[in-house]
């Protein structure tokens, strides 16, 4: 049985870690958001010219500090669907059958940007089994580098394996400049299958005084 992927924000794909190949430029955007069922994830390597509309924005800033490959960044929790579990660098096979995995070059959990959660649905813990049942204004928690993020999801949908801007700094707008730190959760669609993508699109919750980095207040829970 083939198995899927996930994203942070409300709306339903999956992506495959990005790694430019050699006389790629850096910040190229992957042709195909892969599913971890069909082929190593690391095996899905954007080609020279893969970006549609000729994207400029990179997926992250240059300058940010990243993880190694495997290393546990942040703990996820997602009261909706009970679920509390580490994320770990990057979206390799052997990463999402640890769980969680963080798409490489994506922002930093809580910071300026998309930040990319990947997870299998029917296999390897199947972390996103029941990610269809998230609703908007569900409560999304990220601890990371000591610091609370909270995310309230607003939005989900259905997209192609192929519709990579869900990367971009403002999922599905390359051109834009990212101001705000949005969440996007991806995995495969429909259960069993990797033919779509289920993606979850949040954007993290900050106090009156929040700025990007602080801890975020918690919003009250919707009814």
């Amino acid at each position: 049985m083939r198995s899927p992927v996930v994203i942070v924000t409300l709306l339903a794909t999956a992506a495959a870690p990005f790694q430019a190949p050699a006389g790629a430029a850096p910040g190229s955007a992957p042709s195909r958001v892969p599913a971890p069922a069909t082929a190593p994830l690391s095996a899905a390597l954007p080609p020279a010219s893969a970006r549609a509309a000729s994207p400029t924005a990179p997926l992250a800033p240059s300058g940010a500090a990243r993880p190694r490959k495997g290393e546990r960044i942040a703990r996820i929790s997602i009261p909706r669907l009970n679920l509390r579990r580490p994320v770990h660098e990057g979206v390799s096979q052997r990463v999402l059958a640890r769980g969680l995995g963080h798409y490489p070059r994506t922002a930093a959990p809580g910071q300026v940007g998309n930040s990319v959660i990947l997870g299998h649905r029917t296999t390897h813990l199947a972390p996103f089994h029941d990610l269809g049942l998230m609703r908007r204004g569900d409560r999304i928690t990220l601890r990371s580098g000591g610091r609370t993020y909270v995310y309230r999801v607003y939005a989900k949908r259905v997209i192609a394996g192929t519709n990579t801007r869900v990367l971009a700094p403002v999922p599905f707008h390359w051109s834009r400049k990212a101001r705000s730190s949005v969440l996007t959760l991806i995995t495969c669609h429909p259960k069993g299958s990797d033919r779509q993508r289920l993606v979850v699109l949040a954007r993290k919750v900050t106090g009156k005084a929040g700025k990007p980095g602080k801890t975020a207040r918690p919003a009250a829970r919707p009814r």
